[in-house]
């Protein structure tokens, strides 16, 4: 069972200590009673948005259960929900993600930087203690939790390390991105290679297009996947936007939209593309798609307004610009488009 470390000194510690030593004891609580009191801290966090209030709802439950050493399951559980909230914290980041990486190691039977001997490994509690009250809980599973792990990892810009979780778990287009945010772009092509000298997917070949750029990859992936991947069509689109191939990026563009329509930054580069062809109700279009998805979007307001100021149309550029300022009021050309609106709309106290 792992212990709670405390700090010294008053620093920083694990739980409020009282002056009245009669307010430190603490009454016996059965392990039923435990278990309802992580389903009311799960419950605070289910009725209750993510902000630092609930957080420290959440915390009061969890510290009570923490005062118990009674069951494997129940403590542990406590333990992972508590690490949650102090990641939460940039003070507590660390210790929360060394905790998290301590109740993962507790499953395994190999040596780690928290499970570093093996009277470590011999001393943990055995499967039956640990499945006492499996059921009495919310515990996920192991995979999960290395899945969790992984990802607080590269959040955190440590991402080998995540890269080797996601592998442990087979998740190989994390352990590729991983790979090639750490600049190792030749060890994520051998991943991507020996994945499909095993099986041959379109994630996989297009991947392998990303890595290598050549266009060849992405319409492999087409292949297998009758024309039907998406991301393969945005890439293809992206190779020919960056050649200055307009015709066939916008080609691309449409086709993996056509397939996957809920990807605003698509909309978006398609509908520069079309402005640039001069296609302006195609630019319209997809930058009209833009908005109704982002709402916030002030570059996609701007350039609904300057679509409709091309068509000589300013009582529909005039809300356009007024949405695009209400999200970003710094932009002096957007400023400069509403002038001249107000003034072909006759809005003269407005312009002024």
């Amino acid at each position: 069972m792992m212990k709670k470390s405390q700090m010294i000194d008053g620093i920083w510690l694990v739980k409020v200590k009282f002056d009245d030593e009669k307010e430190n004891i603490v009454s016996q609580l059965s392990i039923l009673d435990q278990a309802i009191l992580l389903s009311l801290c799960l419950d605070v966090k289910n009725n209750n948005p993510a902000d630092g209030l609930t957080g420290e709802q959440m915390g009061a439950y969890l510290a009570r259960v923490l005062d118990h050493h009674d069951d494997w399951m129940v403590y542990s559980t406590a333990l992972l929900e508590r690490s949650w909230l102090e990641y939460e914290r940039s003070q507590g980041r660390e210790r929360a993600i060394l905790q998290i990486q301590a109740l993962v190691d507790q499953h395994s039977n190999r040596l780690t930087i928290t499970q570093s001997t093996f009277e470590s490994v011999e001393d943990s509690a055995p499967p039956q203690e640990r499945l006492r009250n499996l059921h009495s809980i919310v515990y996920p599973p192991r995979w999960a939790m290395l899945q969790d792990l992984a990802e607080r990892y590269a959040n955190l810009g440590i991402v080998t390390t995540a890269a080797e979780l996601f592998q442990e778990i087979e998740q190989w287009d994390e352990v590729v991105e991983c790979f090639r945010h750490a600049g190792k772009v030749s060890q994520a092509e051998n991943v991507v290679r020996e994945r499909l000298s095993e099986s041959e997917t379109p994630r996989m070949w297009a991947a392998l297009g990303d890595l290598t750029n050549d266009p060849s990859h992405y319409r492999k992936a087409l292949e297998l996947s009758n024309g039907r991947y998406s991301d393969a069509f945005v890439a293809l689109g992206k190779h020919h936007f960056d050649k200055g191939e307009l015709e066939e990026a916008a080609e691309y563009y449409s086709k993996g939209l056509k397939i996957r329509p809920l990807m605003p930054h698509v909309w978006f580069r398609l509908g520069a593309i079309s402005m640039r062809l001069g296609r302006w109700k195609e630019a319209l279009n997809a930058f009209s798609e833009v908005v109704q998805q982002e709402p916030e979007e002030a570059d996609a307001w701007a350039n609904v307004a300057a679509v409709h100021m091309q068509n000589k149309m300013p009582a529909e550029a005039y809300p356009a610009l007024n949405e695009s300022l209400k999200y970003r009021r710094n932009n002096w050309r957007v400023w400069q488009s509403k002038l001249f609106t107000c003034l072909d709309l006759a809005k003269y106290d407005e312009a002024i």
